[in-house]
């Protein structure tokens, strides 16, 4: 899924100055509580902020963003997931968005400043469809023209990513899009990504690389496939939503056997978990006691990982708003009421400020590792 909401308009500036996930609270305990007991690895969260009732001009809009943040914050997040579709940021090959390299460069900054691990997606391909400029649209993977494109694009992006971001993904959910009929492109989008990644080690060797691949895939009947296609990773990254073919939830336990089975599939490297999230929906056969219930049993998992993933977002603080589930559904072209229950009870909290189960279980459990 999609790591972003879409707006337009001042409050995109207003945004961009601030972040889409969240860091550490901090505070002072007077030293008066014990030692606190680390997280099992960098805790995020997609902040998106209420939605419901509609705000009347960009600065409620940006007061919205701040109380989001302020309360993952609270919770002690210390972790951030943004993406940025390249279509986005050069729609036209050569012709960079100004608005958004700005609000690229302002959030690079000031999660630097806070101090946030950076997981960073630039949606090449985004789960549906290529997202690349519009030259670029039938172009081979492996292509000179492809590759020249990235790297020329990367040269407006490096100053900003330099020292900031730690973990960078090549393209968000993948494997839905080679599986519809494009698995003969897999091996030229793996020369795409090793040649990025050959551009980066001279420039930002820090940065860990990867391709962000469902957790559906991972244990699908392809996998091996997608094992090929990371081969050369220097970090395997995925999404993880729990769910049935037809989008009714599986039981919160599954995560149980799930993450041991993924971790089981590659030892050499960390595995980066991009977004982990569970409907409330009850027409996706799914309640709020349900979502509660998966939120502590990740967190059960995830420690019983024994490190071997430094980096999980939780996606996300609020449901989307009404319009932008619509324009997703659109997006996706999934035209399926259970589909888009999904999309539409992610958050922990409800679009009307109020919480969910969720979250009174999230804040437990991350207050229990800090």
């Amino acid at each position: 899924m999609a790591g972003g909401a879409k707006r337009n308009g001042a409050v995109w500036l207003l945004l961009g100055l601030l972040l889409w996930g969240c860091g550490n609270g901090g505070g002072d305990d007077g030293g008066q509580e014990p030692a606190p007991v680390a997280l099992p690895g960098v805790l995020s969260v997609s902040a998106y902020y209420y939605t419901d009732p509609v705000a009347n001009n960009d600065l409620e809009w940006l007061q919205r963003f701040l109380e989001a943040r302020q309360r993952i914050q609270d919770a002690g997040a210390n972790g951030q997931f943004q993406s940025y579709p390249w279509s986005q940021l050069e729609p036209a090959l050569g012709s960079y968005d100004s608005q958004r390299l700005n609000d690229f460069n302002n959030t690079m900054l000031s999660a630097a400043e806070q101090q946030f691990t950076q997981l960073l997606g630039l949606q090449v391909i985004n789960t549906v469809t290529r997202e690349v400029p519009a030259e670029l649209a039938t172009v081979a993977w492996d292509d000179p023209a492809m590759i020249g494109a990235m790297e020329d694009l990367l040269d407006q992006l490096l100053p900003a990513m330099a020292g900031r971001v730690r973990y960078l993904s090549m393209g968000n959910e993948v494997d839905v899009y080679f599986a519809a009929g494009r698995l003969a492109e897999v091996t030229a989008y793996r020369t795409f990504v090793r040649a990025v990644q050959d551009y980066l080690s001279t420039r930002l060797p820090e940065i860990q690389v990867g391709i962000t691949v469902t957790a559906d895939a991972w244990l699908g009947p392809q996998v091996q496939t997608w094992l090929d296609l990371t081969a050369d990773s220097d970090v395997i990254i995925t999404t993880y939503y729990p769910l049935h073919s037809d989008f009714s939830v599986r039981p919160p336990d599954s995560v149980q056997a799930d993450f041991p089975a993924l971790l089981s599939l590659v030892t050499d490297r960390p595995w980066v978990l991009q977004e982990v999230g569970y409907p409330a929906s009850e027409v996706g056969a799914s309640s709020e006691a349900l979502q509660a219930e998966f939120v502590h049993q990740v967190f059960a998992a995830w420690r019983n990982a024994e490190g071997r993933i430094p980096f999980l977002n939780w996606f996300l603080l609020h449901d989307l708003s009404s319009e932008l589930v619509a324009e997703l559904v659109l997006y996706y072209g999934v035209d399926n009421a259970r589909f888009t229950a999904y999309l539409d009870s992610l958050g922990l909290r409800n679009r009307d400020n109020t919480d969910k189960a969720a979250w009174s279980a999230f804040v437990e459990e991350a207050a229990g590792w800090r």
